[in-house]
This record gives structure tokens, sequence and C-alpha cells, in this order.
């Protein structure tokens, strides 16, 4: 390895090892966002540990979104949810979606899932596999009413509609 290279490593490398930066944006002494950066200024937080990136409504109080990011990608372990949720001004979900890597993701279940607005009813579901809308043993696109009577299918493989 030539010093340049040797000196580039451990810049990273210390800079991964530095405490993350924390910062928030303020409106009328509110917290509104919050955001968890390494110091190169990535959006990131160890898989684990919390949220990345934290929104908060003004007039409600309650949490608007939260995504999880990992080296400035959208990413959660399946396991652990989603990693991008969005809320209603009441506090439902209304929109979660499964990320791996920056991709869109999912084994075997729906990586995109909306909500009817104020119902923990599904409106529409979506099945991707590394970013691209996939589903071998049914629809990858789902529509439903709000008496979960199925509105609309959709038929893709490997992104392509089928």
């Amino acid at each position: 390895m030539n010093e340049t290279t040797i000196r580039k490593w451990k810049s990273e490398f210390t800079e991964l090892l530095q405490v993350p930066k924390i910062t928030t944006y303020v409106d009328d002494d509110i917290i509104m966002i919050l955001r968890y950066m390494t110091g190169l200024s990535l959006l990131h937080r160890i898989p684990g540990s919390g949220p990345a990136l934290l929104s908060y409504n003004k007039e409600t109080s309650n949490i608007e979104y939260v995504f999880y990011y990992v080296d400035d990608k959208l990413h959660r372990d399946q396991d652990d949810g989603p990693a991008e949720i969005w809320f209603n001004q009441n506090g439902t979900m209304i929109h979660q979606v499964y990320y791996v890597n920056g991709l869109k993701h999912r084994d075997g279940k729906p990586a995109d899932i909306y909500y009817h607005p104020n119902e923990n009813i599904i409106s529409q579901e979506s099945y991707y596999i590394h970013g691209m809308l996939h589903r071998i043993d049914g629809p990858a696109k789902i529509w439903y009413s709000k008496t979960k009577t199925i509105l609309k299918k959709e038929y893709y493989l490997k992104g392509q509609k089928v």
C-alpha cells in the first residue's frame, strides 16, 4: 500500500469510530427533525439502535415519519420491521416500506404497504425483491377496499408486468 492509500484508510477508519453527529431542526423550541449522521455526513445509525431520521408534527407532537439508514441507504433487517414508516396527524401508521441496502425488499411478504386513512386496514400492498416488483405465487400489487375485498391485482416477475 502506498502512503496516500494508508492515510485515506486511517482517515475513514477514524471517522467511523467517532460518536455520530446528531442534528436537529427546531421550531418554537420544539425539535421537529432529528438526524443521526456519521462524521462523513451520511445518515447512519447502527442496526438495532433505532432510526436515523425522525420527524415530528408541530401541531400534534406526533411522529410524522421514521427512517432507518445504514451508510446513507434505507436499510433495516426484515425481522426488525420496516425501514420507512409514515404516520398521519393522529399518529396512525399510513405507509411502511421494507428496504435492504437501499432497495425495496422483503422475502415472501409485501415490502410496500399502504393503509386506509385513520384505520389499520391495508389499502395496497406490493411485493419487491431487490428493488423490483416480483412475486411468483400471486399478484405483486394488490389493492383492497375498506372491507378487505380485493379491488385490483397486478402480476410482475423481475420488475416486468405480466
